[in-house]
C-alpha cells in the first residue's frame, strides 16, 4: 500500500515535478493548494506520513495578511497550527523565498517545533525531496532519532550565511547520525 504524503503548495506547475518524483518512487502524494483544504482533508480522516509545505503562499481562509507577513509565511502558521493536533509527523518546508528578516521569524515561530526544516526549491531538486522522503520514511528511525536529526538538520541550516547554500543531503545526515 502506497505510503501518504500532504504536498501544501499554491504553485501548480513546479509542484507537478515533485509530486511525480514522489509517485516515481511509490509514495501518494496528495496536493492541496491552501492549508485550509489540507485541513479539511485532516478533519476528514486522512492521514499523511509526512507534509511537504510551501513556505510563502497567499494568505486563504483563516489566516490574515499580517499573521502571515503577507504571505511570505503562510507555511510557518500553518505548521504552528499542524503542530497542536499532530506533534511528530515530519514536515519538509519548501521555498523559493529568500528574505533574510522572514527567515529569522520563521526560525523564531519553528524553533521548539521537532521534525520540522525547511530547504529552498532551487536548489533542492525533485529527485533530491523523494530521496530524503525516503530516508525519513523508510531508513526505519525510531521518531525519537528522527527528531534530534531533524533538529540539528534545521538549526545547521538556518546558522548559515546563505542559509540555503550547504548542499547537505537530508540521507547523508540520516545515515551519518
Amino acid at each position: 500500500m502506497p505510503r501518504e504524503i500532504a504536498f501544501v503548495d499554491d504553485d501548480s506547475t513546479l509542484t507537478e515535478y515533485y509530486l511525480d518524483a514522489l509517485r516515481g518512487v511509490g509514495y501518494e502524494p496528495s496536493h492541496f493548494k491552501s492549508p485550509d483544504s489540507c485541513f479539511t482533508a485532516i478533519n476528514a480522516g486522512h492521514r499523511y506520513e509526512l507534509f511537504v509545505v510551501d513556505l510563502m503562499m497567499p494568505s486563504y481562509g483563516k489566516y490574515t495578511e499580517s499573521q502571515t507577513c503577507n504571505g511570505l509565511k503562510t507555511g510557518a502558521v500553518f505548521t504552528n497550527e499542524l503542530r497542536f493536533s499532530d506533534r511528530e509527523t515530519p514536515i519538509i518546508m519548501i521555498t523559493h523565498l529568500n528574505v533574510e528578516p522572514v527567515f529569522a521569524e520563521v526560525k523564531e515561530d519553528l524553533a521548539d517545533l521537532a521534525n520540522v526544516f525547511v530547504v529552498r526549491k532551487a536548489t533542492y531538486t525533485p529527485a533530491a525531496l523523494a530521496e530524503s522522503v525516503g530516508a525519513l520514511l523508510e531508513d526505519g528511525l525510531a521518531p525519537e532519532r528522527r527528531s534530534g536529526i531533524l533538529r540539528r538538520f534545521w538549526d545547521s541550516l538556518l546558522l548559515e550565511p546563505n542559509l540555503f547554500g550547504m548542499g547537505v543531503k537530508l540521507k547523508e545526515l540520516i545515515r551519518s547520525f
